[in-house]
């Protein structure tokens, strides 16, 4: 099954002890880079078309079983690459980004609105009272249509840990 019950920084600490045992520079997609793969690059409104969610597509609140689902389970007839698979429902997904409310600053080049140098330290969240909000996306099994769109946004305290959150990494193109 796909890790869940992760903090923010949890996920970071593990992007990071990847990278470093494998060599290879592996991080959090940004919510650009996020939404872009599960836009098909832009062409559709999910992954797999232009189709509304059903439960052959996405495991959502009125799917069954009522749980986190094995990894890639939904990718089934459409042609969805194995990266992609499940970008919409089973897990919410950290990105990279902190929560700002408009994209009016944010950086021109898909890369990641950055967290306070502070917010993170060895996978631990330094002020458990701070509501430092990241971004979660994708939607999750007990998440309807709406929340599941790529397009939504979900502002989430970076210290949440859940069984509807998760992530997925992101890695340099060839390895």
């Amino acid at each position: 099954k796909p890790m869940n019950c992760i903090n923010y920084c949890e996920a970071m600490q593990f992007v990071t002890w990847l990278t470093n045992e494998t060599g290879v520079s592996i991080r959090l997609a940004s919510e650009t880079e996020w939404v872009y793969a599960a836009t098909n690059e832009g062409h559709s409104t999910y992954p797999w078309g232009d189709d509304n969610p059903t439960c052959d597509k996405a495991h959502l609140l009125s799917c069954e079983p009522r749980e986190v689902l094995e990894v890639c389970s939904k990718n089934l007839n459409f042609e969805t690459p194995p990266s992609t698979c499940e970008l919409i429902g089973n897990l919410s997904e950290w990105v990279s980004d902190a929560y700002v409310p408009n994209f009016n600053n944010a950086p021109s080049n898909q890369a990641s609105v950055n967290f306070e140098e502070t917010a993170c330290l060895e996978g631990l969240v330094i002020d458990e009272i701070d509501m430092t909000l990241g971004i979660t996306k994708g939607g999750d099994w007990q998440s309807t249509q709406a929340r599941a769109r790529p397009n939504n946004r979900v502002p989430t305290p970076i210290n949440v840990k859940s069984d509807r959150i998760g992530f997925r990494v992101a890695r340099p193109i060839g390895f």
